[in-house]
């Protein structure tokens, strides 16, 4: 029964959910420290660089620049490393280290007045495409981008370079776009990967539980013969993993269903002097139940007239029963009843029928051994009539 259950439970097809904010931001979240060093130690380069080669007039800025650029980035990768709050903006410590260093592409772009310094303002476009993956972020930090580099350019001397420059720019920024939609595209799937694996370890962690509590009950089966401790185990245990208010079986005595082993019930209900007559109508609910042999589930029983409420018991909404089948017979049922309407799952409804089994199995143990009994007590009786 045990194996059965577990092999016939198919796990269900992951949706593709729509993907939190958050989930993006922490995709940007993990760049930043590798980004923030590399970026960094090359504006350290780009200082050195800067002073040894660059007229001593232009380099007196642009290495100090480079090298204040170079304090920063390197003090937010230790920063990053302590201070946890920055999970919550990403995007805006990216869109500042981005314009920081197109800061720096811009004073040179100004101080040389040389177009070619275009070159690496079209450098920090194509990065943008695969920094960012939150489209907003993205296109505001490229307008700006675009925006500064022309009022800078106009400002300028004109060159027949500038046409060139532009046509590379904006070839640039296509190729970014390209990288952006990749790398959204795929930090998505990711996404979606990283939620589907955590669904299946969730899963395969219900499945062990589920199957521990089970084998645990089979144990039980084969471990004792007290019907009334078999039984409640069951309950016990089916209560682990099906919520519910109200548990019971329902036993057929000739024309009425006695209530036993209550779960859930008001301390002022006695449930054993419940007894709901069984009607002879084919179609109502005992006799649906006996002639299918399959359990029956009301997502609200407020909408079925043939369930009939217990006046002394909360009013049920969601009920299943589920066939306790005992020699190819139906009788008695396992109910089990949500004061809310909550109906249950095709995987609740499995995982009921086979703990009604298992409490079958130990009620016909019962019959078997009272009917062993009372047969070893008959021939003790009739062998000492005997003699």
């Amino acid at each position: 029964i045990v194996m059965a259950t577990i092999s016939r439970r198919q796990s269900p097809k992951p949706l593709k959910a729509v993907i939190p904010r958050s989930a993006l931001n922490d995709v940007v979240y993990q760049n930043l420290r590798p980004i923030s060093l590399s970026t960094g130690t090359l504006f350290a380069f780009l200082a050195i660089v800067d002073a040894l080669i660059l007229q001593p007039e232009v380099a007196s800025i642009t290495a100090q620049v480079a090298t204040a650029t170079a304090v920063l980035l390197l003090a937010l990768f230790f920063l990053l490393g302590h201070w946890p709050q920055a999970r919550a903006w990403p995007h805006h410590i990216a869109a500042a280290i981005a314009l920081l260093c197109h800061i720096n592409a811009l004073i040179h772009l100004s101080l040389l007045r040389d177009p070619d310094q275009t070159t690496y303002v079209i450098f920090i476009v194509v990065a943008l495409g695969l920094f960012f993956v939150s489209l907003r972020w993205y296109l505001s930090t490229l307008t700006i981008v675009w925006l500064s580099w022309t009022a800078v350019a106009l400002s300028l001397p004109p060159s027949p370079d500038w046409v060139h420059f532009i046509y590379t720019l904006a070839n640039g920024t296509e190729l970014s776009s390209i990288a952006f939609g990749l790398r959204r595209h795929n930090a998505r799937q990711l996404i979606h990967l990283q939620a589907d694996e955590a669904a299946q370890r969730a899963q395969l962690a219900a499945r062990a539980e589920q199957l521990e509590i089970l084998q645990a009950t089979s144990h039980a089966l084969n471990s004792t013969l007290d019907t009334d401790e078999l039984v409640r185990r069951v309950l016990d245990n089916l209560a682990q993993l099906v919520q519910t208010d109200r548990t019971s079986i329902l036993m057929r005595q000739e024309n009425e269903l006695v209530m036993l082993y209550p779960h859930g019930f008001p301390a002022s209900v006695r449930p054993e002097e419940i007894r709901i007559p069984l009607d002879s109508d084919p179609h109502s609910l005992f006799q649906q139940i006996s002639a299918t042999k399959r359990p029956l589930s009301f997502r609200d029983v407020g909408q079925n007239s043939d369930f009939k409420q217990v006046d002394s018991l909360p009013q049920t909404r969601s009920w299943l029963a589920v066939p306790l089948i005992i020699d190819d017979e139906v009788n008695g049922l396992l109910s089990l009843a949500r004061t809310a309407v909550q109906p249950y799952s095709d995987q609740e409804i499995e995982l009921a029928t086979t703990f009604a089994q298992q409490a079958a199995i130990a009620l016909k143990n019962a019959q078997v051994y009272d009917q062993s009994t009372r047969f070893n007590q008959q021939l003790e009786y009739e062998v000492r009539q005997r003699t």
